[in-house]
């Protein structure tokens, strides 16, 4: 992901400060088939724990700290995904609740009901096309019904630096400047 790549001009249309924080695979196929309800993505990944106010639900996955940051912090955060298949209903495309973002943390028990007052689209993608979304967009897959792999990669970014000590994981915060840079 070069400074001066399509992927990274297209997110910094939408957030000129954002650099990425974490990047995610996933690879729905006969063998690895499953559902995800409602839900939005309210958890970040750091480099370690640390009590800092407003950061809370903390868990350990896969020897990553990862916490739950204010609504402040996930207002400035957006996620794309970048196909890597073709994507469509069939083989569990996301569905997403268009501009359901705007309405702040919504708790896991009332998703799907607060998901079903918005417009829902799935989000059909062909091989190498990009979805960008805020990071509170309510969102849900159903398992595939055909036996096509649907691989996608999901890059998180950030148009902030975390709070002292905390810093995104794999990334330290260079206060500087305002962006993060790996490690």
């Amino acid at each position: 992901m070069s400074a001066d790549g399509a992927l990274l001009r297209a997110v910094r249309r939408l957030a000129p400060e954002a650099v990425p924080v974490r990047i995610v695979a996933f690879n729905k196929s006969e063998s690895a088939n499953w559902g995800v309800p409602w839900h939005q993505d309210r958890v970040i990944a750091v480099a370690g724990r640390a009590e800092v106010a407003g950061y809370r639900n903390w868990t350990r996955k896969s020897g990553t700290w990862h916490c739950e940051p204010p609504l402040s912090a996930l207002d400035d955060m957006l996620f794309v995904r970048v196909h890597l298949d073709d994507t469509d209903g069939s083989n569990g495309a996301m569905q997403i609740a268009v501009g359901s973002h705007a309405g702040g943390i919504v708790l896991s028990a009332t998703a799907e009901q607060v998901a079903n007052t918005y417009p829902v689209e799935t989000c059909d993608a062909k091989r190498g096309d990009v979805l960008i979304l805020k990071m509170l967009t309510l969102h849900a897959s159903s398992p595939a019904r055909v036996q096509s792999g649907r691989r996608v990669l999901r890059i998180d970014f950030a148009s902030r630096d975390l709070p002292a000590p905390l810093s995104w994981n794999g990334f330290r915060n260079r206060p500087w400047t305002g962006r993060a840079r790996e490690t």
